[in-house]
Protein backbone atom coordinates (compact mmCIF):
# COMPACT_ATOMS: atom_id res chain seq x y z
CA UNK A 1 0.00 0.00 0.00
CA UNK A 2 1.47 3.36 -1.03
CA UNK A 3 2.02 6.00 1.60
CA UNK A 4 0.16 9.30 1.25
CA UNK A 5 2.63 12.14 0.80
CA UNK A 6 2.36 15.87 1.38
CA UNK A 7 4.36 18.60 -0.28
CA UNK A 8 4.96 22.26 0.70
CA UNK A 9 5.49 24.80 -2.06
CA UNK A 10 8.51 27.09 -1.72
CA UNK A 11 6.54 30.28 -2.42
CA UNK A 12 4.24 31.92 0.13
CA UNK A 13 1.04 33.66 -0.98
CA UNK A 14 1.56 37.14 0.45
CA UNK A 15 -1.17 39.42 1.77
CA UNK A 16 -2.69 41.56 -0.95
CA UNK A 17 -2.13 45.31 -1.09
CA UNK A 18 -3.08 47.77 -3.76
CA UNK A 19 -0.35 50.19 -4.90
CA UNK A 20 -2.43 53.07 -3.57
CA UNK A 21 0.48 55.25 -2.46
CA UNK A 22 2.04 55.46 -5.92
CA UNK A 23 -1.41 56.22 -7.36
CA UNK A 24 -2.10 58.96 -4.82
CA UNK A 25 1.29 60.51 -5.52
CA UNK A 26 0.19 61.05 -9.13
CA UNK A 27 -2.60 63.37 -8.00
CA UNK A 28 -1.26 64.93 -4.78
CA UNK A 29 1.61 67.44 -4.73
CA UNK A 30 4.49 65.84 -2.86
CA UNK A 31 6.24 68.20 -0.44
CA UNK A 32 8.41 65.49 1.08
CA UNK A 33 11.54 67.30 -0.11
CA UNK A 34 10.94 69.85 2.65
CA UNK A 35 10.84 67.16 5.32
CA UNK A 36 14.10 66.11 6.91
CA UNK A 37 14.27 62.47 5.92
CA UNK A 38 15.88 61.46 9.19
CA UNK A 39 12.93 62.77 11.21
CA UNK A 40 12.53 65.89 13.32
CA UNK A 41 9.56 67.42 11.44
CA UNK A 42 6.09 66.89 12.89
CA UNK A 43 4.10 69.71 11.23
CA UNK A 44 3.98 71.05 7.68
CA UNK A 45 3.03 74.73 7.36
CA UNK A 46 1.71 76.11 4.06
CA UNK A 47 1.59 79.95 3.90
CA UNK A 48 -1.55 81.29 2.20
CA UNK A 49 -1.89 84.78 0.75
CA UNK A 50 -4.35 87.14 2.41
CA UNK A 51 -6.99 89.36 0.78
CA UNK A 52 -6.44 90.22 -2.88
CA UNK A 53 -5.11 93.65 -3.76
CA UNK A 54 -7.79 96.18 -4.73
CA UNK A 55 -7.67 97.48 -8.31
CA UNK A 56 -9.13 100.97 -8.80
CA UNK A 57 -10.28 102.68 -11.99
CA UNK A 58 -10.18 106.39 -12.75
CA UNK A 59 -8.91 107.31 -9.30
CA UNK A 60 -8.22 111.02 -8.75
CA UNK A 61 -7.83 111.08 -4.98
CA UNK A 62 -4.33 111.07 -3.53
CA UNK A 63 -2.62 109.90 -1.47
CA UNK A 64 -4.23 106.51 -1.85
CA UNK A 65 -5.01 104.73 1.42
CA UNK A 66 -2.31 102.31 2.48
CA UNK A 67 -3.36 98.80 3.41
CA UNK A 68 -1.51 95.76 4.66
CA UNK A 69 -2.08 92.17 3.62
CA UNK A 70 -2.46 89.64 6.40
CA UNK A 71 -1.41 86.18 5.31
CA UNK A 72 -2.58 82.97 6.95
CA UNK A 73 -1.16 79.55 7.72
CA UNK A 74 -2.57 76.20 6.68
CA UNK A 75 -0.89 73.27 8.41
CA UNK A 76 -1.12 69.53 8.92
CA UNK A 77 0.55 67.02 11.18
CA UNK A 78 2.89 64.22 10.21
CA UNK A 79 1.87 61.16 12.20
CA UNK A 80 4.05 58.14 12.78
CA UNK A 81 2.74 54.86 11.41
CA UNK A 82 4.33 51.70 12.70
CA UNK A 83 4.07 47.97 12.11
CA UNK A 84 5.68 45.12 14.03
CA UNK A 85 7.88 43.95 15.54
CA UNK A 86 7.35 40.46 14.18
CA UNK A 87 9.61 37.57 15.08
CA UNK A 88 10.97 34.89 12.78
CA UNK A 89 12.43 32.19 14.97
CA UNK A 90 15.39 30.07 13.99
CA UNK A 91 13.29 26.91 14.16
CA UNK A 92 10.78 28.37 11.70
CA UNK A 93 13.53 29.24 9.28
CA UNK A 94 14.70 25.65 9.39
CA UNK A 95 11.23 24.14 9.01
CA UNK A 96 9.60 26.49 6.48
CA UNK A 97 9.94 25.65 2.80
CA UNK A 98 9.69 29.35 1.90
CA UNK A 99 11.56 32.52 2.85
CA UNK A 100 9.31 34.05 5.53
CA UNK A 101 11.60 37.00 6.28
CA UNK A 102 11.25 38.48 2.79
CA UNK A 103 7.49 37.97 2.92
CA UNK A 104 7.26 39.82 6.26
CA UNK A 105 9.25 42.78 4.90
CA UNK A 106 7.00 43.00 1.84
CA UNK A 107 3.98 42.78 4.12
CA UNK A 108 5.20 45.61 6.34
CA UNK A 109 6.17 48.04 3.59
CA UNK A 110 3.05 47.25 1.53
CA UNK A 111 0.78 47.70 4.53
CA UNK A 112 2.36 51.01 5.53
CA UNK A 113 2.08 52.38 1.99
CA UNK A 114 -1.58 51.45 1.72
CA UNK A 115 -2.41 52.97 5.11
CA UNK A 116 -0.55 56.22 4.39
CA UNK A 117 -2.35 56.60 1.05
CA UNK A 118 -5.73 56.21 2.77
CA UNK A 119 -4.86 58.76 5.46
CA UNK A 120 -3.71 61.29 2.87
CA UNK A 121 -7.01 61.01 1.00
CA UNK A 122 -8.94 61.39 4.27
CA UNK A 123 -6.89 64.52 5.04
CA UNK A 124 -8.02 66.14 1.78
CA UNK A 125 -11.73 65.69 2.42
CA UNK A 126 -13.86 68.67 3.45
CA UNK A 127 -17.57 69.48 3.58
CA UNK A 128 -17.72 73.16 2.71
CA UNK A 129 -20.88 74.76 1.34
CA UNK A 130 -20.65 75.36 -2.39
CA UNK A 131 -17.42 73.40 -2.73
CA UNK A 132 -18.67 69.82 -2.98
CA UNK A 133 -20.99 67.98 -5.35
CA UNK A 134 -23.75 65.55 -4.36
CA UNK A 135 -24.46 62.74 -6.83
CA UNK A 136 -27.70 62.82 -8.81
CA UNK A 137 -27.89 59.52 -10.71
CA UNK A 138 -30.25 56.57 -10.51
CA UNK A 139 -30.55 54.40 -7.41
CA UNK A 140 -27.61 52.08 -6.76
CA UNK A 141 -26.80 49.84 -3.76
CA UNK A 142 -24.76 51.51 -1.01
CA UNK A 143 -21.17 50.27 -0.83
CA UNK A 144 -19.69 52.17 2.12
CA UNK A 145 -18.72 49.85 5.01
CA UNK A 146 -21.92 49.17 6.93
CA UNK A 147 -24.00 51.03 4.37
CA UNK A 148 -27.42 49.68 3.44
CA UNK A 149 -30.18 50.77 1.09
CA UNK A 150 -29.56 52.84 -2.02
CA UNK A 151 -27.50 55.86 -2.97
CA UNK A 152 -27.66 58.09 -6.03
CA UNK A 153 -25.14 56.81 -8.55
CA UNK A 154 -22.23 58.87 -9.87
CA UNK A 155 -22.88 60.16 -13.40
CA UNK A 156 -21.20 62.34 -15.98
CA UNK A 157 -23.30 65.38 -15.06
CA UNK A 158 -21.92 65.19 -11.52
CA UNK A 159 -18.34 65.24 -12.74
CA UNK A 160 -19.08 68.16 -15.07
CA UNK A 161 -20.71 70.08 -12.21
CA UNK A 162 -17.69 69.40 -9.98
CA UNK A 163 -15.40 70.68 -12.72
CA UNK A 164 -17.59 73.78 -12.86
CA UNK A 165 -16.78 74.41 -9.20
CA UNK A 166 -13.06 74.34 -10.03
CA UNK A 167 -13.60 76.69 -12.97
CA UNK A 168 -15.69 79.12 -10.93
CA UNK A 169 -12.91 79.40 -8.37
CA UNK A 170 -10.26 80.02 -11.06
CA UNK A 171 -8.42 76.77 -10.38
CA UNK A 172 -5.91 75.78 -13.07
CA UNK A 173 -7.14 73.69 -15.99
CA UNK A 174 -4.07 71.47 -15.95
CA UNK A 175 -3.22 68.58 -13.60
CA UNK A 176 -6.79 67.74 -12.67
CA UNK A 177 -7.38 64.28 -11.20
CA UNK A 178 -10.38 62.26 -10.10
CA UNK A 179 -9.63 59.77 -7.31
CA UNK A 180 -12.64 57.47 -7.32
CA UNK A 181 -13.50 54.05 -5.92
CA UNK A 182 -14.10 51.24 -8.39
CA UNK A 183 -17.88 51.10 -7.80
CA UNK A 184 -18.41 54.79 -8.53
CA UNK A 185 -15.98 54.52 -11.45
CA UNK A 186 -18.09 51.90 -13.20
CA UNK A 187 -21.27 53.83 -12.43
CA UNK A 188 -19.72 56.76 -14.28
CA UNK A 189 -18.74 54.64 -17.28
CA UNK A 190 -22.18 53.05 -17.42
CA UNK A 191 -23.81 56.48 -17.48
CA UNK A 192 -21.52 57.62 -20.27
CA UNK A 193 -22.56 54.67 -22.41
CA UNK A 194 -19.27 52.79 -22.32
CA UNK A 195 -19.20 49.86 -24.74
CA UNK A 196 -16.26 47.49 -25.00
CA UNK A 197 -16.28 47.10 -28.78
CA UNK A 198 -16.14 50.87 -29.27
CA UNK A 199 -14.11 52.14 -26.34
CA UNK A 200 -11.58 49.45 -25.39
CA UNK A 201 -9.07 50.73 -27.93
CA UNK A 202 -9.52 54.41 -27.09
CA UNK A 203 -8.31 56.34 -24.10
CA UNK A 204 -7.77 53.27 -21.91
CA UNK A 205 -4.65 52.34 -19.99
CA UNK A 206 -2.87 48.96 -20.10
CA UNK A 207 -5.03 47.83 -17.16
CA UNK A 208 -8.23 48.58 -19.06
CA UNK A 209 -9.06 51.67 -16.98
CA UNK A 210 -10.19 54.95 -18.48
CA UNK A 211 -7.28 57.38 -18.39
CA UNK A 212 -8.81 60.75 -19.22
CA UNK A 213 -12.26 62.33 -19.30
CA UNK A 214 -13.13 66.02 -19.75
CA UNK A 215 -9.42 66.79 -19.30
CA UNK A 216 -9.32 64.93 -15.97
CA UNK A 217 -7.00 62.01 -15.29
CA UNK A 218 -9.00 59.19 -13.69
CA UNK A 219 -7.44 57.18 -10.86
CA UNK A 220 -9.68 54.26 -9.83
CA UNK A 221 -9.04 52.86 -6.33
CA UNK A 222 -10.56 50.05 -4.25
CA UNK A 223 -11.60 52.64 -1.64
CA UNK A 224 -11.26 56.41 -1.26
CA UNK A 225 -13.17 58.22 1.52
CA UNK A 226 -16.38 57.65 3.48
CA UNK A 227 -18.51 60.20 5.32
CA UNK A 228 -21.58 60.40 7.54
CA UNK A 229 -24.82 62.02 6.41
CA UNK A 230 -23.71 65.10 8.37
CA UNK A 231 -20.65 65.33 6.14
CA UNK A 232 -18.17 64.18 8.79
CA UNK A 233 -15.34 62.08 7.40
CA UNK A 234 -14.93 58.54 8.69
CA UNK A 235 -11.56 57.67 10.17
CA UNK A 236 -9.54 54.83 8.71
CA UNK A 237 -11.01 51.42 9.47
CA UNK A 238 -14.28 52.76 10.91
CA UNK A 239 -17.05 50.22 10.32
CA UNK A 240 -19.51 53.08 9.82
CA UNK A 241 -23.31 53.04 9.95
CA UNK A 242 -26.09 52.10 7.57
CA UNK A 243 -26.43 55.65 6.22
CA UNK A 244 -22.76 56.34 5.41
CA UNK A 245 -21.80 57.74 2.01
CA UNK A 246 -18.94 57.00 -0.37
CA UNK A 247 -16.88 59.94 -1.61
CA UNK A 248 -14.68 60.59 -4.66
CA UNK A 249 -12.17 63.44 -4.75
CA UNK A 250 -11.73 65.77 -7.73
CA UNK A 251 -8.46 67.65 -7.22
CA UNK A 252 -6.12 70.03 -8.96
CA UNK A 253 -2.62 68.90 -8.02
CA UNK A 254 -1.24 72.33 -7.11
CA UNK A 255 -4.04 72.71 -4.54
CA UNK A 256 -3.02 69.60 -2.61
CA UNK A 257 -0.17 68.59 -0.33
CA UNK A 258 1.37 65.48 1.16
CA UNK A 259 4.67 64.77 2.87
CA UNK A 260 6.33 61.67 4.22
CA UNK A 261 9.66 60.33 5.32
CA UNK A 262 11.24 57.22 3.91
CA UNK A 263 9.84 53.93 5.18
CA UNK A 264 12.39 52.76 7.72
CA UNK A 265 12.78 49.06 8.44
CA UNK A 266 14.58 47.77 11.53
CA UNK A 267 15.96 44.24 11.54
CA UNK A 268 17.46 42.58 14.59
CA UNK A 269 18.54 39.21 13.30
CA UNK A 270 19.69 37.98 16.71
CA UNK A 271 17.03 39.25 19.14
CA UNK A 272 17.91 38.08 22.64
CA UNK A 273 15.23 35.89 24.17
CA UNK A 274 13.36 35.31 20.92
CA UNK A 275 15.69 32.70 19.39
CA UNK A 276 15.47 34.41 16.06
CA UNK A 277 15.15 37.82 14.45
CA UNK A 278 12.61 40.64 14.83
CA UNK A 279 11.45 42.93 12.03
CA UNK A 280 9.60 46.26 12.23
CA UNK A 281 8.94 49.30 10.05
CA UNK A 282 7.83 52.90 10.50
CA UNK A 283 7.09 56.03 8.48
CA UNK A 284 5.91 59.58 9.23
CA UNK A 285 3.33 60.97 6.83
CA UNK A 286 0.41 63.33 6.39
CA UNK A 287 -1.52 65.39 3.87
CA UNK A 288 -4.19 68.05 3.47
CA UNK A 289 -5.75 70.45 0.96
CA UNK A 290 -3.22 73.19 0.28
CA UNK A 291 -5.41 76.28 0.48
CA UNK A 292 -7.30 77.64 3.48
CA UNK A 293 -10.26 78.42 1.18
CA UNK A 294 -10.19 74.73 0.08
CA UNK A 295 -10.35 75.69 -3.58
CA UNK A 296 -9.03 72.97 -5.86
CA UNK A 297 -10.46 70.00 -3.93
CA UNK A 298 -14.07 69.03 -4.69
CA UNK A 299 -15.52 66.01 -2.84
CA UNK A 300 -18.17 64.19 -4.87
CA UNK A 301 -20.48 62.66 -2.27
CA UNK A 302 -22.79 59.75 -3.02
CA UNK A 303 -25.92 60.80 -1.16
CA UNK A 304 -28.96 58.71 -0.25
CA UNK A 305 -32.04 58.51 -2.42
Amino acid sequence: MALAREVWLNIVEDNLFTPQLSQVQQAIKDDSAFVYQGGGVTTVHIPNAGTKATVTKGNDTYPVAVTKRTDSDNSYTLYNYEVGPLVVQIKDGQLNSYEQTESILRDQTGGLGERVASEIMIGHYHYSTGLYRATTGADAPAHAPGGTGNRKSFIGADLRAALGILDKNKVGMNDRYLIVDSVMYWQLLTDLGYTAYRDDSRNLGPDGKLLNLYGVTIIPMPTVVYATTAGVVRTYGDSGTTTDMSVALLVQKNCTSMAMTDIYTQMNEAATGYFGGTYEATVMAGGKYRRTDKYGVVPIIQIGT
